[in-house]
């Protein structure tokens, strides 16, 4: 059995899942109900960080919306800080803001570290999840192990189950992103994240 506090990697499509926490706390489909307070300046990294600064631009897929809006790139987070809300007509009318439209793509301009220098100090990266969850309201990730390398500083282990479980908004002033970029349909960004302290349970 493994269990304890590891370094988590995190990489490829999972990416977008996490970021999609920032996505959701920038909306006003989550700053109209009171779900979200991250209004235009406010800093939600702490002003003296271990990790990286996050940057992120929605990205528009299409010259307008379902609704009619003419649909722009529109920045969201700029070094760790709201810069831009997004969504739809009734809840931006409601809030007195600019109306966006909806995005299904983002772009995160963050990376500094080559994967290799990631991996020099003990982590566990999951390879393949059979389910992995991100409650954007709390923070809260977990995802349910399928394949997972586990390295403790001299030897490599893989593990077969189990789960990881950690807290993103807990964790956000320590992020490290990786040079490296991973690009799909709706992402482009660093391939890949280490987390700090995240909880792990396998076998």
């Amino acid at each position: 059995p493994v269990g304890g506090s590891y370094d988590l990697l995190i990489s490829g499509e999972e990416m977008r899942n996490l970021f999609s926490l920032f996505q959701y706390k920038t909306s006003v489909q989550a700053l109209f109900p009171g779900y979200s307070d991250w209004k235009v300046g406010y800093a939600v990294q702490k002003e003296d960080i271990e990790g990286e600064r996050i940057n992120m631009t929605l990205h528009a897929q299409r010259p307008y919306s379902g609704e009619g809006i003419p649909m722009k790139d529109h920045k969201v987070m700029e070094e760790g800080k709201v810069v831009g809300i997004h969504g739809p007509s009734r809840l931006s009318e409601y809030m007195g803001v600019t109306a966006t439209g909806a995005y299904d793509s983002m772009i995160v301009s963050n990376g500094s570290v080559d994967m290799e220098t990631l991996k020099e100090k003990p982590y566990i990266h999951v390879l393949n999840y059979s389910d992995f969850d991100m409650d954007p309201d709390t923070g809260h990730f977990c995802g349910e192990i399928r394949l997972a390398r586990l390295f403790d500083g001299e030897k490599t282990t893989y593990v077969t189950g189990g789960s990881v479980s950690g807290n993103l908004l807990k964790r956000q002033d320590s992020l490290l992103f990786s040079k490296e970029r991973y690009k799909s349909a709706a992402y482009d960004g660093p391939y890949m994240v280490r987390i700090p302290s995240v909880s792990i349970a396998g076998r």
